[in-house]
């Protein structure tokens, strides 16, 4: 991270961006580093914007770049195509956290509306991409409960209990949310978590506080 800083402020943007882009891989599978997670989005879209237009910059680069443009502006499928071309090589591990935020972000728009069978269909590879987030796995819960896999939804709700650091973040920011489908959404996700886990204390003041 403090590296990419350097070569961000001596001009060099690509080396910037590969080196944020590492630290973002990083701060993904630990907990103790996402702090520094807003901080790495935001440089990272930064640089983004310069690079895309660049035609001197190599291919995956600028599909790279293309793809947060895609992202920022909520286009999905774009992102998805994007990302998938900028994931070649040594490039993959860097872009798969990008890919799996646009598939979690696809599959969250999905089970919104209702689409349960493609929703799973996203927020499984956005679990495969993103092991460690914890918000692929309660919505992909949701969906398995909505379609009455329980054995699967049950699989998928305990990893996110267990992947939920600190434990109780996503239903904090779900009480304190101004958006009703966030809260709509998280509501379901902690009556499928009481559905399979009834001792579950958060879950349980999730339900009573999102239900009055």
């Amino acid at each position: 991270y403090n590296l990419a800083q350097i070569y961000e402020k001596e001009g060099d943007q690509a080396a910037a961006l590969r080196l944020f882009r590492k630290a973002f891989a990083i701060t993904e599978r630990s907990a103790a580093e996402r702090y520094v997670e807003p901080a790495l989005r935001e440089y990272i879209s930064k640089i983004s914007a310069k690079l895309g237009e660049d035609e001197r910059q190599p291919e995956p680069l600028r599909r790279f770049a293309a793809g947060i443009g895609c992202m920022e502006r909520r286009k999905w499928d774009c992102a998805v195509a994007e990302f998938r071309a900028a994931s070649v090589d040594e490039h993959h591990d860097e872009v798969a956290p990008w890919l799996g935020l646009v598939h979690l972000e696809r599959g969250r728009v999905h089970l919104r509306a209702g689409h349960d069978a493609a929703a799973i269909v996203d927020l499984s590879e956005a679990s495969t991409l993103r092991p460690h987030g914890a918000l692929a796995y309660v919505e992909r819960g949701v969906a398995w409960t909505r379609v009455g896999r329980f054995a699967k939804a049950r699989s998928a709700l305990e990893k996110f209990r267990i992947n939920e650091l600190p434990h109780g973040e996503y239903y904090r920011r779900a009480i304190e949310s101004k958006d009703g489908a966030d809260r709509a959404v998280a509501l379901a996700a902690a009556r499928a978590v009481l559905r399979h886990f009834p001792r579950d204390r958060l879950a349980r003041e999730t339900v009573e506080l999102l239900s009055k």
